[in-house]
């Protein structure tokens, strides 16, 4: 049904109950301009919430047809919005959370994305279609977190915790989706890419301070040194590396970033993904096969995996 006509349906039915709704006075912004906003809010006696001043503005093409009027506006999404998918108000769809939905893949939060990726909802808004659209077709390969919990894995099972905090040698803090996005942000460049012949004889000092060792008096040699290269460069060389004590039975809490010991003290990873269940990890490594290697999963609970200790930058 075309707005037009459709206004002139709402306002003859107005005219014959316009008690039956509740309408409140709506005033211009103080910077009011051609993208002028509407600053009367909403009532308690609207169902799902609805909050006329975020209606008029989310929707231009019901603006333009009903003004700012709060009856108007109500009535529109009663009779069409809400069967539309239009949003009542911020959090999202009628009858939905800003919690992420079991109804998108790796619990896609629309909410979430919107106000944590200010780029993408420049360019896409508030709906919650466009934002997911963009989440699949590019913001899963680019890193982006879909909901609070991290950045996706494979699938919805997979979380990344996030951390207290990072040790800084410049006092500031880091998040945990800066040093992934680092890290994977390597995953394309020459010299760490899949299949890159990668040995012992491949030597790094370190640049920040190593297990108490000041710049430039640890030398690490294959997956160590592509351990300490890796997280010096994630945490923009900032951070030192400590080593923290862990076993199969006793893991801490883990994050991306932290290098376990594994093969009983023969073999340094970096882990990119932590699981759901807190102890599987997907990791990086070099000298793995004498090549530098991406995405391959290990339990770090299984004795097999012979875990003795983690190099981290995370604080514990």
């Amino acid at each position: 049904m075309a707005l037009k006509s459709f206004k002139k349906i709402v306002m003859a039915a107005l005219a014959l109950s316009l008690s039956a709704f509740l309408v409140m006075p709506v005033q211009a912004a103080d910077n009011a301009g051609a993208d002028e906003r509407v600053v009367a809010r909403g009532g308690d006696n609207y169902i799902d919430g609805f909050d006329p001043v975020f209606y008029a503005n989310q929707y231009p093409d019901v603006r333009a047809a009903f003004g700012t009027d709060p009856a108007l506006l109500y009535q529109h999404y009663l009779l069409c919005g809400k069967a539309e998918g239009r949003w009542p108000n911020a959090a999202g769809p009628a009858g939905t959370s800003t919690a992420a939905s079991s109804s998108y893949i790796d619990g896609f939060d629309p909410v979430f994305y919107a106000s944590k990726y200010a780029d993408v909802k420049a360019a896409f808004g508030t709906d919650p279609a466009l934002l997911y659209q963009h989440y699949l077709l590019c913001g899963k390969a680019e890193g982006r977190w879909p909901n609070a919990a991290g950045p996706a894995g494979s699938s919805s099972t997979t979380v990344v915790t996030q951390p207290t905090g990072l040790l800084t040698t410049a006092g500031t803090y880091l998040p945990e989706e800066y040093v992934y996005n680092k890290i994977m942000g390597r995953k394309n460049v020459p010299g760490y890419t899949e299949g890159t012949y990668y040995t012992n004889g491949t030597h790094y000092y370190n640049t920040v301070s190593c297990e108490g060792y000041g710049p430039g008096h640890f030398l690490g040699m294959g997956c160590y040194g592509y351990m300490m290269d890796m997280l010096e460069y994630a945490t923009d060389y900032q951070c030192p590396i400590v080593q923290i004590p862990a076993s199969w039975n006793n893991l801490p809490v883990l994050h991306v970033g932290d290098s376990p010991r594994t093969n009983n003290d023969q073999h340094t990873v970096v882990i990119t993904e932590v699981h759901a269940d807190g102890h599987t990890v997907t990791v990086t490594e070099a000298n793995y096969n004498s090549s530098v290697h991406w995405g391959r999963v290990i339990d770090l609970a299984n004795p097999s995996t012979g875990l003795v200790y983690i190099d981290t930058i995370w604080a514990r």
